[in-house]
């Protein structure tokens, strides 16, 4: 009979340890990608970042230099086309989508398109 009891408390503390594995694990689901994303600027640094601190996405940096920018998100919270979205709604072009001429328009005159 203890043996048995054992067995039972055995098998139960490795399914809840398995489970919380699991579950850990589909909880940290995390994507890094990078895509171009035309600004111009510090301050299109700045508010693209700033415009990307939102749920699901855990580290967004963009390169001035090679206008890459790379974000770090959790695909079960937000998918790489609506984050790319996102960053059209700021008022700046990526390279799978075009903003908003009225979107762009209110970014500060040099950093719309074409403005340095």
């Amino acid at each position: 009979m203890k043996a048995l009891f054992k067995k039972i408390i055995f098998i139960q503390i490795f399914t809840m340890a398995f489970v919380a594995t699991t579950t850990a694990k589909v909880a940290d689901e995390k994507i890094t990608a990078t895509f171009k994303v035309y600004g111009q600027c510090g301050e299109c640094k700045e508010r693209i970042e700033n415009g990307l601190q939102t749920k699901g996405i855990t580290y967004a940096e963009w390169n001035e230099t090679t206008k890459e920018l790379t974000v770090t998100y959790n695909p079960k919270k937000i998918t790489l086309d609506e984050i790319h979205k996102k960053v059209n709604e700021i008022g700046y072009d990526t390279d799978k989508y075009k903003t908003t001429d009225e979107a762009n328009g209110k970014l500060p005159k040099c950093c719309q398109r074409g403005g340095h």
